[in-house]
């Protein structure tokens, strides 16, 4: 078999480590890729996340770092290995090319987010059985004093064991913090649908991690997520509605289980569990209590999942299962069970029309995963990959017997199997405008003979007065020629009042016509923009104001302490028998103070010839201030003991001795009352500044962000010197992304007509101009802006020449309502209207008028 290459810096990489030899792709994201290698020296297979060179940067480095470093000492059943910390190959020293990796445990039963099924809820068995191993996971990741932030289906794995059984595990830590930690990095990580209100805040903590579960354990339960979010809606979190009780979505869910899973929900951290092992106990409580026992539902009995016969707990599936800000192209086919996503998580939406059997909740919430190939595409029928999982089987979309459900096999039956374009023919062609019911009560047609108009005419009146014949004549003129004007111009839908030529008819057609509406997540970035990647190019604005210095007093007021006066003191033993020793809390006088020894004075004995036995030791005044600052022999004298032959002097003076002062220092109000006042102006000027520099048809991004940089001559706090005052100065830079609305508009104009194109067909063509609402998303790492756009237009059906010259080919000769109704049954017709003198159309087609009524 061939060895798989990785692609780093313009070369083929098949191994690395001298030990790992890649063999297949396991998934790619947007700052890693995931390979599946071998290792020869363990003899095993091991997955391989390799950062991609674009993404290697310090932050992300430390990330993967962090990652390595917190999980690889771990030892829990549920928590996939990590056989390393983060590994560096140096691949060219001259260049300094490295690629980091991670080794890592492969889990061959892939992810949970590939289980799972259009609006259908998982086997309760199986949730059970997850959900378990996934709260002892949890609950050891608080122990060990780490929040996870980013649970959710698609890290959960499946270690297939040597039996054939599997366990679920938590993947990717990438995100994870420590629960003590006062500051995040990726403050906002995670994945919108699972994030706690707190953490979206920024602010994540253990209770966010019990959230993020309960929203796993409500879409397994129910088939649909929670919570409906798009941007706009982080900006008023607080008003976000509790979700409907699961019960209300899953008729066959215990109604005990609403309360555990709204306690998990719960907007406050607080109300929630106070760890997922409480979560998991309350849970198996409330199905305890349920009605479950009396239907005999065993969980250690549990059906395995029959991929054949899903549970459908609905009659239709629910049309808001994700967030419609995260919706992307539906996918099924998937490159495999290690798909990879960066902390930001590429925003993007485009909601198909027409699609019910694909829901929302199970597309992918990562557009750098979706390949938008003919496959990807409405209409397209896929096939998802499977592993070799005994959880992973070919499936239908038949929906099982509810029996299932609580673990009870259902009977055998027939499963049938359509593809998407033949459910598509039984509901008659949705897409072609094929069948269509005939439209309502059309406008009713009303022939008038010449005569008949005439009577009807505002104005006219009998008379028996005589009129000169050419004034008649003549008014008789006008008026006929302003009732054709009008109908013609005005009353297009409606008979002329004036009748037709004999063998002649008028055919009104009016087009169809659809609204089509898209939310677009596109992204400004520095430079040339990619369309393909929804990017429009930006450029940073930049402009600065400072103030003038001001000078203020400093408020702050202390004291420094007195100081010690220090000196040396000599001893003289006169005795010849007798050594002495002074203690260092013996006083020795002098005048006022007292003085007392560094340390113990040992004086030895005199000699015989008649000398002192000395010792000099160091000493210090017994209080502060510069009364201890004596001359020499202030201290001259016997002391120390009652014979009175120990004599102490001072032979040097006592110096350093200072009284304590008061003195002044800067304090940070004193820097704030200069800055606050002037902030404001200084950002309106700095701020206008920079909007000046927009050009012709360009945009800001959201608010200008501005920052003071202040500059004191003195820094704020007590450095026990004397700071009368302080002068400030403060410069106020202001930084804004600049985008081409014209860009953005052609953009999202494209990519609703490719839209109208996929959903309707290739003649509907854009009635005017779109309409388009911006909503600045935030500014990412890299100046990279996230712009959502809310766009919406009107396409027109348009018939070609040819079209019409065969339309009126099968026209010819048809009685008028058979003619009705093949216009009302013609792709592209609204509505239609026939203006004849009898009740068959001409056989000649060039006595038969078609218009086109395409005004709106």
């Amino acid at each position: 078999m061939d060895r798989m290459r990785l692609w780093r810096y313009g070369r083929a990489i098949e191994s690395l480590g001298q030990r790992y030899h890649l063999e297949g792709a396991l998934g790619s994201g947007g700052m890693a890729d995931v390979c599946l290698a071998w290792d020869e020296r363990d003899q095993r297979e091991v997955a391989i996340k390799v950062i991609k060179p674009e993404s290697l940067d310090q932050r992300n480095l430390d990330r993967f770092l962090k990652e390595a470093a917190q999980v690889a000492k771990w030892r829990h059943p549920h928590i996939l290995r990590f056989y390393s910390d983060l590994k560096l190959e140096l691949l060219d020293a001259a260049q300094g090319s490295i690629i980091p990796y991670i080794v890592m445990e492969y889990a061959q039963g892939g992810d949970l987010h590939k289980r799972l099924r259009p609006g259908q809820a998982y086997p309760l068995g199986l949730t059970l059985e997850i959900f378990e191993q996934l709260c002892s996971a949890v609950a050891y990741a608080h122990e060990q004093g780490l929040i996870h932030r980013d649970i959710k289906p698609l890290n959960v794995l499946f270690r297939v064991l040597a039996d054939g059984s599997e366990q679920a595990v938590l993947s990717d830590f990438g995100l994870a913090v420590e629960m003590n930690a006062t500051h995040h990095t990726f403050a906002r990580g995670g994945t919108l649908a699972y994030m706690a209100p707190e953490q979206l805040k920024g602010r994540a903590q253990a209770a966010s991690d019990i959230f993020a579960l309960g929203v796993v354990l409500y879409q397994l339960c129910t088939g649909r997520l929670p919570f409906r979010r798009t941007l706009q809606d982080l900006r008023n979190l607080d008003a976000e509605q509790e979700p409907l009780p699961p019960s209300q979505l899953a008729p066959l869910l215990p109604t005990e289980v609403d309360s555990v899973l709204l306690t998990a929900l719960a907007h406050e951290p607080a109300r929630r569990f106070a760890s997922s092992s409480d979560f998991w106990h309350m849970l198996q409580a409330a199905l305890d209590s349920s009605t479950l026992q009396q239907q005999r539902f065993v969980y250690g009995e549990s059906q395995p999942f029959d991929a054949a016969h899903p549970v459908n707990l609905r009659s239709t599936p629910a049309p808001e299962l994700i967030p419609s800000a995260y919706v992307v192209e539906p996918v099924t086919d998937v490159p495999g069970p290690w798909d990879t996503e960066d902390d930001d998580k590429s925003l993007a939406s485009e909601e198909q029309p027409g699609l019910p059997e694909t829901p929302a909740a199970f597309r992918s919430v990562s557009a750098k995963k979706v390949e938008h190939g003919p496959a990807s595409r409405p209409g397209t029928q896929q096939r998802a990959k499977t592993t070799p999982s005994r959880a992973t089987a070919t499936t239908t979309s038949q929906p099982a017997p509810a029996a299932q459900y609580v673990g009870i096999k259902p009977p055998a039956r027939q499963t049938e199997t359509l593809t998407r374009s033949e459910r598509r023919k039984q509901r008659g062609q949705r897409y072609t405008g094929a069948n269509r019911k005939p439209a309502g009560a059309t406008q009713s047609s009303v022939t008038r003979t010449p005569g008949q108009a005439s009577t009807a005419l505002p104005g006219a009146r009998r008379s028996r007065t005589r009129v000169f014949p050419g004034i008649l004549l003549a008014c008789g003129v006008v008026i006929t020629t302003l009732i054709v004007v009008v109908s013609l111009n005005v009353f297009q839908l409606s008979l002329p009042l004036i009748g037709l030529l004999p063998g002649s008819s008028i055919v009104t057609i009016t087009p169809d016509s659809r609204g089509v509406t898209g939310r677009y997540i596109l992204t400004g970035v520095q430079g040339q923009p990619d369309v393909t990647q929804r990017q429009i190019s930006t450029r940073t604005l930049t402009a600065t104001a400072s103030s003038q210095p001001k000078t203020v007093k400093a408020s702050g007021h202390n004291q420094s302490p007195g100081t010690n006066a220090t000196g040396q003191l000599t001893f003289l033993n006169g005795s010849f028998t007798i050594s002495y020793t002074v203690s260092t809390n013996t006083p020795i006088a002098a005048g006022n103070i007292s003085l007392y020894l560094d340390a113990p004075a040992v004086i030895p004995v005199a000699t015989q010839t008649g000398g002192f036995g000395t010792t000099t030791v160091r000493a210090h005044a017994g209080t502060p201030g510069a009364a201890g600052n004596i001359p020499a022999l202030t201290v001259n004298g016997t002391c120390c003991n009652a014979s009175n032959n120990i004599v102490v002097k001072n032979t040097q003076p006592f110096t350093g001795g200072q009284d304590a002062k008061d003195y002044i220092f800067v304090q940070q109000s004193d820097i704030n009352s200069a800055v606050d006042p002037a902030t404001p102006q200084l950002n309106k000027q700095a701020s206008d500044s920079l909007k000046q520099q927009l050009q012709k048809g360009e945009q800001l991004a959201g608010e200008p962000q501005c920052t003071p940089t202040v500059n004191s001559d003195h820094p704020a706090g007590d450095t026990g010197v004397n700071i009368p005052s302080v002068t400030v100065s403060i410069t106020m830079t202001c930084k804004g992304q600049a985008y081409s609305q014209q860009q953005a508009h052609d953009l999202v104009k494209d990519l609703l007509q490719r839209k109208a194109t996929t959903s309707y067909g290739p003649n509907y063509r854009l009635q005017g101009d779109i309409q388009m609402q911006i909503q600045f998303g935030g500014t990412s790492a890299g100046n990279v802006v996230l712009l959502e756009v809310n766009a919406s237009g009107r396409w027109v059906y348009q018939f070609g020449d040819a079209q019409r010259q065969a339309l009126l080919k099968q026209l010819t000769g048809k009685e008028r309502n058979a003619a009705i109704a093949l216009l009302k049954n013609t792709p592209g017709v609204s509505n239609a209207a026939i203006q004849l003198n009898d009740q068959t159309l001409p056989g000649d087609p060039a006595r038969i008028k078609l218009v086109i009524n395409d005004s709106t």
